[in-house]
C-alpha cells in the first residue's frame, strides 16, 4: 500500500492561526475583568495558553509582522485582540520597520488605540525600552503621551529625567501622562502643576488631573469630584462617581443618587459606585433595582453593588435573557428577607465592604475575591484612603498581580491596626 504524505500547511496559514488564537485568548482575558462570576486567577489559564501562540509569531519574524500590519488600524468593529497581538509582538522581533508601522498607526489614533497601548505595556521583550525613549522625542504629541504612559506602567526608572522634562510640555495629555508615570515611580507631581488642568474643556484632561490630585492627597480634589458630578456630562461622570465613592464620605451617597436620577444613561456606573461608597442606606435602593431585568448590565450592577456592601453572595440562578416574572420576584424577595434579618448588624455611621467594616486588610481581601467588578479602582482606593505605597496593576499578567497583591497584603498586615475599621479616611487621615 503506497505511503500517503499530507501536504504541510503554508507558514502564513500557521501564523494566521497563531494570531487568531492569541487574539481570542486576549479577549477572554479582558472579559475576566468584568465577569461577575470569574476570578482574576482565571487570567493565568488564558495567559499560559496565549504565550505559546505569541512565541510562534516571534519565530515567524518578518512574515508575522507583515500579516499583523493591517491589524494596527482596524475599524471600530475590528477585533481589539488582534491589535493587542500586533503591539505586544513587534517590540520582540528586533525589526525596525514594524515598529515604524506601529508608531505611524498610533499617531493616527485608531479606534483600538487602547489595545495597542496595552500590548506595549505587556510585551514580554526588553526591546521596547529603547523605542520608548524614541517615543518621548517624537514630533507627534500622541506618541509622546503613549511613551510616557507605557514607561510608567513598566516602571522604567532609567527614563525618569526625561519624564521630568515632559511635565512642562504645553500639550496637557503629554504633561499629565508624564506626571502620572512619575507618581507611579514614587515621585509625586506638584499641586500647582495640576491645578491649571482641572477646569480644562477636554474631559479626559480634567479627569486625569483630578485623579492625580487625589493621588497626591489634595483634599480640594474631593470637592472637585463633587462639583463635576453635579455639572459634568455622563461620559465624564462615569469616572467621577467612582472617584467620589472611594475618596468621599458616607454622606456623598446623596450626590451619587442625584447623578443616577439625572443621568440614567450611566446607571450601571452609579450602582457600582454606591457599592464602593459602602453606605448601608444604599442597600434598599439597590434591592429596588433588582426589577430592571430589561437591562442585564444594570441588573448585574445592582446585585454586584449589594455584594460589595453586604458580602452576601446571592446571585441569580436563572438566565437573565429568559427570566420569568416569578424568578425575578423571588430573587428580589430573597434579598429583602435577608436584609431585614441582618440590617441590625450594620451601622449607618460606618463604611462597609463585603460585610465588614472597611480597613486596609478588608480592601486587600476584596481585591482578591471572585467577580469583583471594580478591581480597576483597587490601586486608587488603597492610595486615597490609606496612602498605601505599593502599586497594583489590575490588568497585568496574573503572576505579576499575585506578587503585587502579596506586597499590598504585607503592607496591610503591618498598617491595619493604625486605622479604625469603618471610618472614612483620606490619605490616612480621617475624612471631614
Amino acid at each position: 500500500m503506497p505511503r500517503v504524505y499530507s501536504r504541510p500547511a503554508p507558514i502564513e496559514g500557521i501564523l494566521l492561526e497563531h494570531i487568531d488564537e492569541a487574539a481570542f485568548l486576549q479577549n477572554c482575558r479582558t472579559r475576566v475583568f468584568i465577569d461577575p462570576e470569574r476570578s482574576w486567577v482565571d487570567l493565568g489559564d488564558f495567559e499560559r495558553r496565549m504565550f505559546p501562540h505569541l512565541h510562534g509569531l516571534v519565530l515567524g519574524g518578518s512574515v508575522s509582522a507583515g500579516l499583523l500590519k493591517e491589524k494596527l488600524t482596524l475599524d471600530d468593529d475590528g477585533d481589539p485582540g488582534e491589535a493587542f497581538v500586533a503591539a505586544t509582538l513587534y517590540p520582540t522581533l528586533d525589526l525596525v520597520e514594524p515598529m515604524q508601522w506601529l508608531k505611524e498607526a498610533m499617531a493616527q489614533e485608531p479606534p483600538h488605540l487602547t489595545a495597542l497601548i496595552d500590548g506595549l505595556k505587556l510585551t514580554r521583550g526588553t526591546g521596547i525600552d529603547g523605542w520608548l525613549e524614541d517615543f518621548l522625542e517624537h514630533e507627534a504629541s500622541g506618541i509622546q503621551a503613549v511613551g510616557a504612559e507605557v514607561i510608567g506602567y513598566r516602571g522604567l526608572s532609567s527614563m525618569k529625567e526625561k519624564l521630568v522634562r515632559l511635565q512642562s510640555d504645553p500639550v496637557p495629555r503629554v504633561s499629565l501622562e508624564a506626571m502620572a508615570s512619575l507618581d507611579a515611580m514614587g515621585s509625586p507631581c506638584s499641586r500647582d502643576a495640576l491645578l491649571p488642568h482641572v477646569s480644562a474643556p477636554e474631559p479626559s484632561v480634567r479627569v486625569k488631573a483630578i485623579e492625580l490630585l487625589l493621588r497626591i492627597g489634595d483634599r480640594d480634589a474631593v470637592a472637585l469630584c463633587r462639583e463635576n458630578c453635579a455639572f459634568s456630562g455622563a461620559e465624564v461622570n462615569r469616572r467621577f462617581v467612582y472617584y467620589l465613592a472611594v475618596a468621599g464620605t458616607i454622606d456623598d451617597m446623596g450626590i451619587l443618587c442625584d447623578v443616577m436620577r439625572k443621568q440614567p444613561e450611566i446607571l450601571h456606573s452609579c450602582l457600582l459606585a454606591l457599592g464602593l461608597c459602602g453606605n448601608i442606606e444604599a442597600v434598599d435602593l439597590l434591592i429596588a433595582c433588582l426589577d430592571r431585568i430589561d437591562d442585564p448590565d444594570e441588573y448585574i450592577a445592582a446585585y454586584q453593588g449589594l455584594r460589595m456592601i453586604t458580602g452576601m453572595d446571592l446571585i441569580p440562578q436563572f438566565d437573565l435573557s429568559e427570566a420569568e416574572p416569578v424568578e425575578i420576584q423571588s430573587f428580589r424577595d430573597a434579598w429583602r428577607e435577608w436584609w431585614e434579618r441582618n440590617r441590625n448588624r450594620f451601622s449607618r455611621e460606618e463604611k462597609w465592604r463585603g460585610g465588614e467594616r472597611i480597613s486596609p486588610a478588608v480592601l486587600h481581601r476584596d481585591a482578591m475575591r471572585s467577580g469583583n467588578p471594580c478591581r480597576d479602582m483597587v490601586d486608587l482606593e488603597m492610595v486615597v484612603r490609606y496612602r498605601c505605597p505599593e502599586r497594583f496593576r489590575h490588568d497585568h499578567f496574573q503572576e505579576v498581580q499575585a506578587r503585587q497583591l502579596q506586597a499590598v497584603g504585607q503592607w496591610a498586615g503591618r498598617e491595619n491596626g493604625k486605622f479604625q475599621p469603618g471610618l472614612s479616611y483620606f490619605h490616612a487621615l480621617p475624612s471631614t
